[in-house]
C-alpha cells in the first residue's frame, strides 16, 4: 500500500505496527544488498483506484538500461 514520506528518525511509519524496516521495503532492500539497479514506474490503477505499478531490476553496474528500459515502459504504457 502506498504510504507518504514518514517522521525523520524514524525507521518504519509512525503508527503502522512495523517494528522492522525490511517489512515495509519487501520489494526493495534486496537489491539494494545486492547491488542491482532498481526502479519502479506507476503503470495504472485497479478497477478500485490503487496504483499498479511495475519493478525493473537489472544485473549489476546496468543502471543506464534499466534508466532506459523504465522510461520506454512510460512512454508505451502511458
Amino acid at each position: 500500500m502506498p504510504i507518504p514520506a514518514f517522521t525523520a528518525g524514524h525507521d518504519v511509519p509512525v503508527g503502522s505496527g512495523m517494528r522492522w524496516w525490511a517489512q515495509w521495503t519487501p520489494f526493495s532492500y534486496p537489491f539494494n544488498m545486492t547491488q542491482q539497479p532498481a526502479l519502479s514506474i506507476p503503470v495504472g490503477t485497479t478497477t478500485g483506484g490503487l496504483p499498479i505499478g511495475m519493478q525493473l531490476v537489472g544485473p549489476r553496474h546496468s543502471d543506464d538500461l534499466v534508466l532506459a528500459v523504465g522510461r520506454f515502459a512510460e512512454q508505451v504504457l502511458s
